[in-house]
């Protein structure tokens, strides 16, 4: 991309990481609310056609259109507009730095940077007297790092009555073609008891001992078991416990404790006979002291087929640009697992390196999100399969 081009990059990637957006986790909090409108307001002047699509109180989806001319079919790119928090950054969260050729700041790599490389490459293809072959259409959505409440939301309203051939998830790749993710399960235990004295502790039952007991079989028994399966595409599923809270004062036997279990599915795996098979082991160690809570979040792995129309085009398109097409697999999950259980062929990709996603010191590197606006124009231009 031309220097001119990278100047437009960092003028777009920079206001987007300027307006805040973490995810307040159903808490209080701006959300995506600023984000969500500059970039509406963006890509409407841009040309393109936008909706803004109410997916919880006062979080919007942003959807922009760009004609096709098939438009019974259409290429989805899908990024997000929330982050995770900011706490323990080490570098200006919200400044947009800019050092060494990459743009610093939380959201810059996941997922901003991708979200930018997406409205350039539309607002190209807007330009553009030639329709592509499909209806192009950028879904920028809520609540990706927390629950993922945003694409279900826009699956669930999605016009039956045109099908997406193929959607490109962003997700920091380094531009490579990610194929499958794992899935998640995730869901809270409770063990109850009985409180008293902390000075007289057999007038009560301790929660946290008996939490204990079903850590020990989390640790012996289940996670384990999974040591002896492998994904050859995402590698091993994994189960953790995350969360732990318990007792009401240092003085007291705790009534109740919590765990948090976080279950991370491969392709092939279901995610909700995995939990009612659990819900069947833990509460067994102690039956009418031990529950097993329903899930939290669902989001199922998914694993593309080689030969999907989308992977062909894209990979078609880094080869012609000499860059990596050898296709690969990630151990974290992404709104591609909901995708792909709603049938459409999906890749993961985008600039950026997962290493460098939540992390203190976040950033991306320019020249590779201006890059990606060019492979997505290109790519956009002629999808049809």
């Amino acid at each position: 991309m031309a220097e001119q081009g990278i100047g437009e990059v960092r003028e777009l990637l920079a206001d987007l990481v300027r307006i805040p957006s973490v995810n307040p986790r159903d808490g209080e909090g701006p959300a995506e609310g600023a984000v969500g409108e500059f970039v509406a307001g963006w890509l409407r002047e841009a040309g393109l056609d936008v909706s803004m699509q109410q997916a919880l109180p006062g979080r919007y989806n942003i959807i922009a259109r760009l004609p096709g001319r098939d438009r019974k079919r259409a290429l989805l790119l899908e990024s997000h507009l929330d982050t995770v928090e900011v706490g323990g950054m080490t570098s200006p969260p919200f400044d947009a730095m800019v050092r060494g050729g990459r743009l610093y700041g939380r959201g810059s790599c996941d997922g901003k940077g991708s979200l930018a490389a997406f409205m350039l490459a539309l607002r190209d293809l807007a330009r553009n007297a030639d329709e592509p072959p499909l209806e192009v259409i950028l879904a920028a959505v809520i609540d990706e790092e927390y629950l993922g409440r945003g694409i279900v939301h826009f699956l669930e309203h999605w016009d039956s009555e045109q099908t997406i051939a193929g959607a490109v998830v962003s997700a920091p790749t380094q531009l490579r073609i990610v194929l499958g993710n794992k899935g998640l399960l995730r869901f809270r235990v409770r063990a109850s008891g009985r409180s008293a004295h902390s000075a007289q502790p057999w007038e009560g039952d301790n929660a946290i001992d008996r939490m204990a007991d079903v850590l020990e079989y989390v640790k012996n028994n289940l996670a384990q078991e999974l040591t002896r399966v492998n994904d050859k595409l995402v590698g091993q599923p994994t189960l953790v416990p995350t969360l732990i809270e318990g007792g009401t004062g240092a003085n007291m036997i705790p009534h109740e404790c919590f765990i948090t279990l976080d279950r991370r599915t491969i392709p092939g795996e279901d995610a909700m006979h995995i939990w009612r098979r659990y819900k069947v082991a833990l509460e067994a160690i102690a039956p009418g002291k031990v529950e097993v809570q329903a899930p939290i979040t669902v989001s199922e792995a998914v694993a593309t087929p080689r030969g999907a129309g989308i992977v062909a085009a894209l990979t078609r398109t880094l080869a012609e640009n000499d860059l990596e097409t050898r296709v690969t697999g990630v151990n974290f999950g992404s709104d591609a697992g909901r995708l792909g259980r709603a049938n459409i062929p999906c890749v993961l990709w985008g600039p950026g390196s997962n290493s460098e996603s939540h992390q203190p010191s976040e950033s991306v590197e320019l020249t590779e999100v201006g890059t990606a606006a060019d492979l997505v124009r290109t790519l956009a231009a002629r999808f049809s399969l």
